[in-house]
């Protein structure tokens, strides 16, 4: 399985949040973020709880910041991903079943970086398993 950053940073994609590794506005990216464009998300692999190998599930945590020049435009990107990451239950991403996406955090405004864009990050505890897990089905 890829990380649950990289999944859910294709899936963002896959909705039409950003460009996954693009130099456009709503770049998406994974684990670093890049010094441009202005307008970007980047996903973070944040660690979690022990897994369950008995069942192979895995409840890991992950970041999702966004930065942007304005604040609102930045805050409703952030918002409009919060809301993807919420609104539904299981769904597959990837090689994972993912059961749930439960948001641990609200929208924060953390300040602005050192070009003066703003920045904002939600958290989000997430369990999941690999497809070809026999737990869930039936």
């Amino acid at each position: 399985m890829r990380s649950p950053a990289h999944d859910i940073a294709i899936y963002l994609t896959a909705l039409g949040v950003g460009t996954f590794g693009g130099v456009a506005a709503w770049s998406i990216n994974v684990g670093a973020e890049p010094e441009t464009p202005d307008e970007a998300v980047t996903v973070y692999d944040t660690g979690g709880n022990a897994p369950m190998p008995d069942i192979e599930l895995r409840d890991t945590t992950l970041q999702v910041r966004v930065r942007g020049p304005v604040y609102a435009d930045a805050y409703e990107k952030a918002n409009e991903i919060y809301g993807f990451l919420t609104q539904e239950t299981t769904r597959e991403i990837g090689e994972a079943r993912y059961i749930g996406i439960w948001a641990t955090s609200d929208i924060g405004a953390i300040g602005r970086d050192d070009n003066n864009r703003f920045l904002f990050t939600a958290n989000f505890r997430i369990e999941r398993q690999p497809l070809d897990s026999d737990e869930g089905e039936g």
